[in-house]
């Protein structure tokens, strides 16, 4: 609740444009890298891929939630030496507000591609409706009994290849060339769409629409998801050829769908349709890789190692930085300015104290509240306890220009040095 707190307050203050740049930055290193980790190690298995690269999707959307914010500049020990200052101006407002155009920039993105994604779904409900029944190959409905699903098919004018969707309504659609296809090629693109099904792949798909509609504006995260859909593919087609036990057949008809593809109107479905990709998934089909469950295992926990301390470094090398919560207190240094006085009595010097000509500075320890004025005052070091009580009284009754965090007011830990100094005459008199 604390961070969406915070990120209200970024909306509103310049913190949010650096932040973004920074999550920006920590998201594109750690997508570049686990794209390329599956291949630099020689993980082969389409499973183990889409495991991984699902994990990295969810490290990128809790990225802003589990990383250390930084909320201080300047360790206590460095807060320590600073000194008070004299009063000057206000500090002068930011003139253009770039973390504000920022946010509405990717809001309207947002809701552009919400709106596109819903366009989408009404444009499948109509498609189904309109779609004209088919008839199965026997081996078809022998896989549904035996996947345990059961599903409506069809076919439409506005699909170029087999796509599924629907939950409560598993829907099948083919184009019209589809019934061109041998039985065989048939049945094998038919189960495919039937292991879909059976993995409840569409919820997962929505899902990452909805993922790709909210960080539209991110490349990388349209790698990653290109990725995710790529291999997903794959799972299903090494589960199709066991389940058929027909790879040839198989191969087939993800070369005639291939030959055949133009551009489809049905963009969210399942499978993800692309002719580079149907021609991936023919040559992986084609080549047969077996990982010893020893070396799955041990390329996983490096997959995991390497993602871990790839978030590290991306959070380590870009850090966010948090406004104040209520009731924080700060440390002036990096992006908290000082406070500066304003106004306020000088210190009187202690009779007694002048008499014994008692000299030096006084050190006291206070924080500074947004309102400006002083409050839990300590000494640190003195000369003497006159001397303490009356710098004490002076600074209780000072008002400060606040301590600003990108120009926001916060509460500040703030280090008073009061000289006490015997004048010329004092000193002759003495």
């Amino acid at each position: 609740m604390m961070e969406h707190v915070a990120l209200m307050e970024h909306v509103r203050s310049e913190l949010f444009a650096p932040n973004f740049l920074a999550w920006f930055a920590q998201v594109a290193l750690l997508v570049c890298v686990a794209c390329g980790l599956p291949s630099v190690l020689g993980v082969r298995s389409p499973r183990a891929r889409l495991a991984f690269w699902h994990v990295t999707l969810v490290v990128v959307l809790v990225l802003p939630f589990v990383q250390p914010w930084q909320s201080e500049s300047v360790s206590k020990a460095a807060a320590m030496t600073i000194a008070a200052v004299e009063a000057s101006g206000p500090t002068a407002s930011a003139p253009f507000d770039v973390g504000r155009l920022i946010v509405w920039i990717t809001v309207a993105g947002i809701a552009f591609r919400l709106a596109w994604l819903g366009l989408g779904l009404v444009s499948l409900a109509g498609y189904r409706r309109a779609a004209r029944p088919i008839d199965l190959p026997n081996p078809v409905c022998d896989h549904m009994t035996s996947l345990g699903v059961e599903a409506q098919f069809g076919e439409s004018a506005h699909v170029s290849a087999p796509v599924t969707f629907g939950m409560r309504r598993p829907t099948v659609l083919v184009p019209a060339s589809f019934a061109s296809l041998p039985e065989s090629a048939q049945a094998a693109a038919l189960t495919h769409e039937l292991i879909h099904i059976a993995r409840r792949d569409w919820l997962v798909v929505l899902g990452e629409e909805i993922v790709r509609a909210a960080l539209w504006f991110h490349p990388a995260v349209w790698l990653l998801l290109g990725r995710i859909a790529a291999v997903r593919e794959q799972v299903v087609d090494r589960f199709a050829v066991s389940l058929t036990g027909d790879r040839r057949a198989y191969l087939d008809a993800l070369y005639r769908i291939a030959r055949s593809l133009v551009p489809a109107h049905a963009s969210l479905a399942v499978p993800f349709v692309q002719r580079n990709h149907l021609l991936t998934r023919i040559r992986l089909l084609n080549q047969e890789h077996i990982m010893s469950r020893s070396r799955l295992m041990l390329s996983s926990l490096a997959l995991a190692t390497i993602l871990i301390g790839t978030t590290a470094l991306s959070t380590f090398s870009f850090p966010l930085v948090r406004t104040a919560e209520a009731g924080e207190i700060l440390f002036v240094g990096g992006d908290v300015k000082p406070p500066k006085r304003i106004e306020g009595p000088a210190p009187s010097y202690p009779d007694g104290a002048r008499k014994d000509r008692v000299t030096g500075q006084v050190v006291l320890q206070t924080v500074i509240v947004q309102s400006g004025k002083v409050r839990d005052i300590s000494v640190l070091a003195s000369p003497d306890d006159r001397l303490s009580a009356a710098a004490v009284e002076a600074v209780r009754d000072w008002v400060f220009e606040p301590a600003t965090l990108l120009n926001d007011p916060v509460d500040v830990y703030y280090n008073l040095t009061i000289n006490f100094r015997l004048d010329a005459e004092d000193e002759e008199a003495g």
